[in-house]
């Protein structure tokens, strides 16, 4: 599981570096754009989990919805 949730780690955090990096290079200013993929990276890796619909019974968002 550690692997798991390594990859889970890096994978978003490369998925939110391009995003965000496409989609607002040039847009905001570079601290902003930086913030934004942090922001993003760590609200995918501490919420995402408990809302994966291919996981019942994981996470927090699971547990309080049922």
């Amino acid at each position: 599981w550690l692997r798991t949730i390594v990859s889970t780690i890096v994978g978003e955090g490369l998925d939110s570096a391009i995003f965000i990096s496409l989609a607002f290079a040039g847009v905001f200013e570079p601290a902003v754009v930086h913030l934004m993929i942090l922001t993003q990276w760590a609200t995918k890796v501490t919420i995402g989990p408990g809302l994966r619909a291919d996981r019942p019974g994981f996470g927090i968002w699971d547990t309080c919805l049922h």
